[in-house]
């Protein structure tokens, strides 16, 4: 196999494509659409990726000529993961067309599921604000279908990564949902710890006590073994801490936290922007 195999394979497509090719009512754009995914193949085998992608795309775009728009979204599937390693906007535009023909059949566990791969590019690319609005539109999918978990998996991300770009309200939101509904099921109780434990910290970082001590009672309320959860008590001693200006005080309650319940990277940076604010500067860290 060659690249001259693979150009001469889509030389051919166009010519089955011409209108003095047609005939047949239109079956010369199947046809068009297969020789193009041989290309594609071609392209594969010699780790072409992007003259392997734009080949699927040909046969995507024959293929709706013909009106198998089935056969089109799966080619611009087929499309993205050949770009992904080249070109992550060339990707995320093959996704969405894919995105797009899966919703319009509503077939929203397929659109979800492509919808989620965009979320996941924009994040490998730390194009966070993208990958927020991504994961959000998945969940929406996923709720359309009924999918709890699958939509509140997307829906974390969404409130971690708004906690990120300081849009702490929505992260709030989001986290409190969380925590709320996951004490419906058996199989998620065990997160409500830890949903409480991020929607208190961003109160803290949207520099409001009031809120905070409010949330830490209503957690408290809702689930009464989170009253005598290490989580709970972290949370009331750095919110006393911070009423404080106590920084030192504020230090060594989440040291103590951290011995017994090592602090993933989002909770240390989280405990870290409190701890400046307390010290009123960005030199601090967390010990």
């Amino acid at each position: 196999m060659s690249e001259e195999q693979a150009r001469n394979l889509l030389a051919e497509a166009g010519k089955l494509a011409k209108p003095g090719m047609l005939g047949f009512g239109g079956r010369k754009y199947d046809e068009a659409a297969d020789v193009c995914k041989k290309a594609a193949n071609i392209y594969k085998m010699l780790k072409k990726g992007s003259e392997a992608g734009d080949a699927f795309v040909k046969a995507a775009d024959f293929y709706l000529l013909c009106g198998s728009k089935h056969e089109a979204a799966t080619c611009y599937i087929d499309a993205a993961n050949c770009h992904r390693k080249t070109s992550a906007a060339g990707a995320v535009q093959c996704l969405s067309k894919a995105v797009a023909f899966y919703a319009e059949e509503g077939r929203w566990s397929m659109a979800a599921r492509q919808q989620k791969e965009i979320a996941e590019i924009y994040e490998k690319e730390l194009d966070l604000d993208n990958a927020i609005e991504a994961y959000q539109k998945a969940a929406d999918f996923y709720e359309g279908e009924n999918s709890v978990q699958s939509a509140n998996q997307c829906l974390l991300q969404v409130g971690l990564f708004s906690a990120q770009k300081e849009k702490y309200e929505r992260a709030i939101k989001i986290f409190d949902q969380l925590a709320t509904t996951c004490l419906d099921n058996n199989l998620t109780k065990w997160n409500f710890r830890d949903h409480a434990l991020r929607a208190t910290l961003c109160h803290l970082c949207n520099t409001d006590i009031v809120a905070a001590n409010r949330a830490l009672e209503k957690y408290s309320g809702l689930e009464p073994a989170f009253a005598t959860s290490r989580e709970c008590k972290m949370l009331d001693s750095i919110i006393k801490a911070v009423e404080g200006h106590d920084a030192e005080s504020f230090t060594n309650s989440v040291a103590d936290y951290d011995s017994a319940n090592k602090l993933d990277a989002w909770k240390s940076s989280i405990l870290l922007r409190i701890k400046n604010s307390i010290k009123g500067g960005e030199e601090a860290q967390l010990t």
